[in-house]
């Protein structure tokens, strides 16, 4: 399928243009999917509206994360994310447990300074995640006849 350039330049330079406008302040812009017939709308972000906050993990924490879970009758779908936090320092250690754990003294290594100046403008909601799992697309199409002509090709004397 071809973009009709046409239609696609000045809407992206007007996009463009949009997303550098200080005032007012735009964070995106909304319009009618094409691919829907204009009944769904089309979201677009501008990048200085599109950072998304860091998810806070507990430092030495381990995630893990599995799409199914297995039964003896077989497999089911099951999306699930699994957060091993490290023990909790504020207990007081088993003195007879083991070595002391010197390590956990060593200075912290130096941490890179961030790159993105952007404020986070975006924060997941780890509560209302889903996954949406597409099982079928279906399209609509219209139907175009190709015209087709044939004609000798002459050198013209003018």
């Amino acid at each position: 399928m071809w973009a009709n350039t046409t239609t696609y330049l000045p809407t992206q330079v007007v996009a463009d243009f949009l997303a550098t406008q200080q005032k007012p302040a735009i964070d995106g812009i909304l319009f009618p999917s094409v691919q829907a017939g204009g009944d769904d709308l089309n979201v677009v972000l501008f990048h200085k509206a599109a950072r998304v906050e860091t998810y806070q993990v507990p430092k030495g924490a381990r995630i893990e994360g599995s799409t199914y879970e297995q039964h003896s009758e077989g497999v089911d779908t099951n999306y699930s994310v699994i957060e091993w936090l490290p023990p909790d320092e504020k207990k007081k250690p088993d003195p007879t447990r083991g070595w002391p754990d010197f390590a956990g003294l060593r200075v912290q290594p130096w941490i890179e300074p961030d790159p993105d100046s952007r404020e986070p403008a975006l924060r997941v909601d780890m509560k209302s995640l889903v996954v949406h799992q597409v099982d079928k697309v279906n399209y609509d199409t219209t139907e175009f006849d190709v015209s087709r002509y044939r004609y000798e090709a002459r050198d013209v004397d003018f």
